[in-house]
C-alpha cells in the first residue's frame, strides 16, 4: 500500500514531524499577545528555538496544557517581525525598534542578526555601532565623576581637575569625527536625522 500523505516527514533539527502536525494550527502566547499560525511554519526556519518546539509538541516546558497555547515572556512587537521571518523567509527590522534590544530578541529565538535583509542591515549595523558608542560614552563620563569626586574628596583637587581635563581632551579627540558627521552630513546617520528634526 502506498504511503498516505499524514505518513510523510518532514525534517528539522534531526528530528521528524508528520505532515498532519505541519498543517495543525498552533498559538503562541508573547508577553500577553496571542499569535496564530501553523506548525508548519515554525519549522520553516532550522536550528532555532520554535522549530525545536515544533518538533517537541506538546511536551515543551512552555506549553500551557490548560490554555493549549505556548507562552513566552517576550516582546510582542520585535516577535511579530520574527513570526514574519518564519513565513516569509525575509528579516527585517522596523526603525522604531532599537537595533540592541532586536538583537538580544533574535539571540533567544536563535535567528542569526545575518540573516536580515540588506534593506535594515545598514540602519541595523548603525544603530548598533551608535549605541554602543553612547554606552562607552557613558561609561567614560562616569568613571571620570568617579575620579573626580573621590580625589576632591582625597584632598587632591587640582590633579582631579587636571586628570578630568585630560580625559575630557581624550574623548574629544576620540569623538570629534562623529560630531562633525552629525553636524555636515544630516541624512548619515540616526543621530544627525534627530539632531535636524528628520
Amino acid at each position: 500500500m502506498a504511503a498516505s500523505g499524514s505518513t510523510r516527514r518532514r525534517s528539522c533539527k534531526g528530528y521528524s514531524t508528520n505532515t498532519m502536525l505541519l498543517s495543525q494550527r498552533v498559538v503562541l502566547n508573547i508577553g500577553g499577545q496571542r499569535f496564530h499560525t501553523y506548525f508548519g511554519t515554525l519549522t520553516a526556519i532550522p536550528h532555532t528555538r520554535l522549530c525545536w518546539l515544533a518538533q517537541k509538541h506538546p511536551f515543551s516546558p512552555e506549553y500551557d496544557h490548560a490554555n493549549e497555547e505556548y507562552f513566552f515572556d517576550r516582546n510582542a512587537v520585535i516577535f511579530n517581525e520574527v513570526l514574519n521571518y518564519y513565513r516569509t523567509g525575509q528579516l527585517h527590522c522596523p526603525t522604531h525598534i532599537c537595533a540592541l534590544q532586536f538583537a538580544e530578541e533574535l539571540g533567544f529565538w536563535g535567528i542569526n542578526p545575518q540573516n536580515m535583509e540588506p534593506c535594515c542591515w545598514v540602519h541595523y549595523k548603525n544603530h548598533i555601532k551608535n549605541q554602543k558608542s553612547l554606552q562607552s560614552c557613558a561609561k567614560e563620563k562616569q568613571e571620570i565623576t568617579a575620579s573626580t569626586v573621590f580625589d576632591v574628596h582625597g584632598g587632591n583637587a587640582q590633579a582631579s581637575s587636571e586628570a578630568c581635563a585630560d580625559k575630557i581632551a581624550v574623548m574629544w579627540k576620540k569623538y570629534k569625527k562623529m560630531a562633525w558627521t552629525v553636524l555636515e552630513k544630516p541624512n548619515s546617520t540616526t543621530a544627525s536625522k534627530v539632531r535636524c528634526g528628520f
